[in-house]
């Protein structure tokens, strides 16, 4: 029930979020090894909001689940970082044998 003279309100504000790695990865990464982070402790990753750089601890999105994958290609530039959905996944190497997938 509404209460009189008060009006619903929602944000037609779309929100930017983007994946943030909390720890650095053990290297060198091996295919079918477990991806950890330093010194063996659990991959931390954070969601965070893009305008504001705060996490995001509740909502929806708090509750997303992540699969770490490996990329086909040097991020060194800005050249990788407006993939479409396709070239995204058209760079996902798929694991073939047990040799170094990435090393750095």
């Amino acid at each position: 029930m509404k209460q009189n003279g008060v009006k619903e309100m929602h944000s037609t504000v779309a929100k930017s979020l983007k994946l943030r790695f909390l720890n650095n990865i053990t290297l060198p990464v091996f295919t079918g090894a477990r991806i950890e982070g330093e010194e063996g402790f659990p991959l931390q990753v954070a969601l965070v909001d893009c305008f504001t750089g705060q996490i995001i601890y509740s909502g929806p999105e708090s509750t997303a689940k992540v699969e770490v994958v490996v990329l086909e290609g040097d991020f060194d530039g800005d050249e990788g970082d407006n993939w479409t959905v396709e070239e995204f996944k058209n760079n996902i190497i798929i694991q073939a044998g047990q040799g170094a997938v990435d090393s750095g």
